[in-house]
């Protein structure tokens, strides 16, 4: 979640907002992630 989101610096992310709309691209982003670590614990 931090550092880089998809090779690009942080700081760039910073100012994605106003031009991609990234409110859902992270909210996205987060639900991939907890389901993927949910998937992961339920397999053991």
């Amino acid at each position: 979640m931090f550092g880089t989101i998809g090779g690009r610096p942080q700081n760039v992310d910073a100012v994605a907002p106003l031009s991609l709309g990234i409110e859902g691209y992270h909210v996205m982003g987060m639900a991939l992630i907890i389901l993927g670590m949910v998937i992961f614990n339920r397999r053991g």
